[in-house]
């Protein structure tokens, strides 16, 4: 039987600080549920369901919510730096972002006599409900309207989480996940640090791969230590995010993954060479075995003339 145990509000200075941070730190719905994707990639969970009618609503299975976390969902956007959760922070910033697209929201969460589902209509205020005879411990979010129209289009989900390790269902279809792609590549895993890169479509191009932090695509770029051009994408749950959660920050995480990314490079160097050494001969024996008319030699009825290897044509043979 559910229980109203508590309401109350924040201090006017936080409150406004609160909605200070929802108008500059995600400007989209699609941004803000990137962000809540992250937070249940941090928990552990082994799959992710969204469904956009009648009403928005984010589930996911893995660590439950706590209790500090449920008490105060925005705690950790003013913890000092380094010292907030990760996964507090990516609810924290979901939820203030999404509020003004998707209506008021119920957070539920917490196992056994600590679950509890927290009603937020604002930033500014809130109500705690005991759930406490509630078996359930997934994490679930349920927005009052339906999907906004950023979401409406499920391209652009699939596209930012191609990298995710979890599956993702949207309206109970999975959405479809690459993370080693069919053509040539060299995949790698290192310390947590995953990806995958290929030879790219202009060779003497820097390196442009896509950088995913918690299964989803922050931005483009080059990494530090990576000197052999490539494409494809890295994955890295502990890298940094810049407060407009868009830039991935360049510290230690970062070198090591692009220390990663050039070892991986050096593979792939390696076996395209390989391929190639194995092709040449090859290619040298079927260019020798095709017989073409040439013109002032025997006309087409006469048996032709075999096409001059490469190496025949190099030599000037005639």
């Amino acid at each position: 039987m559910a229980e109203l145990v508590s309401s109350g509000g924040f201090r006017v200075d936080r409150s406004r600080a609160l909605e200070k941070l929802s108008a500059f730190q995600l400007d989209d719905a699609h941004k803000a549920l990137l962000a809540l994707i992250r937070c249940a990639t941090a928990s552990g969970a082994a799959r992710i369901r969204l469904a956009r009618k009648p009403r928005l609503e984010l589930a996911f299975d893995g660590r439950p919510l706590t209790a500090a976390e449920l008490e105060d969902p925005f705690a950790a956007l003013f913890a000092e730096e380094g010292h907030g959760d990760v996964r507090s922070r990516q609810l924290a910033l979901g939820i203030l972002a999404m509020l003004p697209a998707a209506g008021a929201l119920e957070l539920t969460g917490g196992a056994a006599a600590g679950r509890r589902r927290l009603l937020i209509p604002s930033p500014a205020s809130f109500a705690t409900v005991d759930l406490k005879d509630d078996p359930s411990s997934e994490t679930r979010l349920t927005f009052a309207l339906g999907a906004p129209r950023a979401l409406g289009d499920s391209s652009r989900l699939e596209t930012d989480c191609w990298a995710s390790r979890i599956p993702i269902y949207v309206d109970g279809r999975e959405l479809p996940r690459g993370l080693a792609p069919d053509h040539p590549g060299v995949a790698f895993d290192e310390k947590g640090r995953y990806g995958w890169v290929s030879v790219p479509q202009a060779p003497a191009a820097p390196s442009l791969l896509r950088l995913h932090v918690l299964g989803t695509r922050i931005a483009d770029g080059e990494l530090p230590g990576n000197t052999i051009p490539v494409a494809g994408y890295v994955n890295g749950d502990d890298f940094a995010l810049d407060a407009g959660q868009a830039k991935v920050v360049r510290n230690d995480a970062l070198a090591e993954a692009g220390a990663a990314v050039e070892r991986a490079a050096e593979r792939l160097l390696g076996e395209t060479v390989e391929a190639l050494s194995r092709a040449l001969p090859d290619t040298d024996r079927l260019l020798s075995s095709i017989s073409i008319a040439v013109p002032g030699e025997p006309p087409a009825s006469s048996p032709s003339t075999p096409l001059r290897s490469r190496k025949g044509w190099e030599a000037g043979s005639s």
